[in-house]
Parts: C-alpha cells; sequence; structure tokens
C-alpha cells in the first residue's frame, strides 16, 4: 500500500476487514484524519481489498485484489 500526496493532502488508502476506505490528512494544527467523500457526502469505501493506489492527474486510481479499479476524483 502506499501514501498519496495531492496538493498538501495525504490521501491514505487502507484495508480493513474484507472492506476498505480512504482516508484524507492535512499536516496542520489540530487536523483530524476523515475519509474519503465523493458525490456529497457519500464515503469513499467498499468491500474487498486494495492492492495499490496513484495518482492520475487529480484523481486517485485504486487496483483490487479482484481485478477491479475504481477512479476517484478528488477535486
Amino acid at each position: 500500500m502506499t501514501v498519496v500526496l495531492y496538493n498538501g493532502s495525504f490521501l491514505i488508502p487502507e484495508n480493513l476487514d474484507n472492506t476498505w476506505n480512504v482516508m484524507a490528512w492535512v499536516n496542520a494544527d489540530g487536523s483530524l484524519p476523515n475519509i474519503l467523500t465523493r458525490d456529497g457526502d457519500n464515503p469513499v469505501q467498499g468491500d474487498g481489498q486494495i492492492s495499490s493506489a496513484s495518482l492520475d492527474g487529480s484523481h486517485l486510481q485504486l487496483n483490487f485484489d479482484n481485478g477491479a479499479t475504481d477512479s476517484i476524483p478528488i477535486e
């Protein structure tokens, strides 16, 4: 797994017990990590396991153990 840096924000994909999510964190006084959201307030999460993550412009690219992929806009 990896940590992705985008415009001063750390994006941290994490595998849990057969599920995953992406945390976002900014290195600032009092900053707390939060689950990344998309389409309003929908958390970026799902079933399965992330095998790799990378940045493609303003999209976080996730690859999964089952061969699936997800492209998450982060702007």
